[in-house]
């Protein structure tokens, strides 16, 4: 599976803006070094190597939607639930962030990805323009 067109363009201007990102993917350690590009000189998705905060569930030792994994990555990267907005395509993984005091927004994989972030992060007054 490739990166959504225009998902990095996004990333790249809310950090340019002092915005911090993260990750957190449920995957395994076979995957993860390739999530997150690390001993990539060309990593295969660029973009998730570029965020901030990489945490992933098998190194957390919980998996979403458990609410205990959306506690170890507000411990693990310092912020508040009630700072961190969070995009998963799975109901289940949205619902569970919401009951952990995180902002949880659906995006659909399969449409316009980068229009439904960009949506969103508006409605959080987070703009890209």
């Amino acid at each position: 599976m490739d990166e959504y067109p225009g998902v990095g363009a996004i990333v790249d201007t809310i950090q340019a803006a002092g915005v911090s990102t993260g990750v957190l993917s449920n995957t395994n350690p076979a995957h993860w070094p390739r999530l997150i590009g690390q001993g990539s000189d060309s990593p295969e998705y660029p973009t998730v190597a570029r965020l901030q905060h990489a945490h992933a569930s098998h190194l957390l030792g919980v998996a979403k939607p458990d609410p205990r994994i959306f506690t170890a990555f507000g411990n693990a990267t310092g912020f508040p639930p009630s700072s961190i907005l969070f995009f998963d395509d799975r109901t289940e993984n949205v619902l569970g962030a919401g009951r952990a005091g995180w902002h949880a927004r659906q995006i659909d994989h399969a449409g316009d990805t980068a229009s439904q972030l960009l949506r969103h992060l508006g409605s959080f007054g987070i703009t890209t323009r």
